[in-house]
């Protein structure tokens, strides 16, 4: 597994793990599901995918648009 994607997958579980000790997350995220958040972290050297879903985030490292 290359560095970028454990980095992915560190970052969706992180995020995930905070998401979930705020009830209100689930309504701001049923907002935003569908989209797509591009995040380029520099100091990671990268550009990650934010999708936000009803109850969770995934992070990809590739999106086809």
């Amino acid at each position: 597994m290359e560095f970028q994607q454990i980095m992915a997958t560190v970052l969706e579980r992180t995020l995930n793990a905070t998401l979930a000790m705020d009830p209100g997350s689930v309504q701001l995220l049923a907002k935003l599901e569908g989209r797509v958040i591009a995040m380029n972290i520099e100091s990671l050297d990268g550009i990650f995918y934010l999708l936000p879903h009803r109850d969770r985030v995934s992070i990809e490292i590739d999106h086809d648009q």
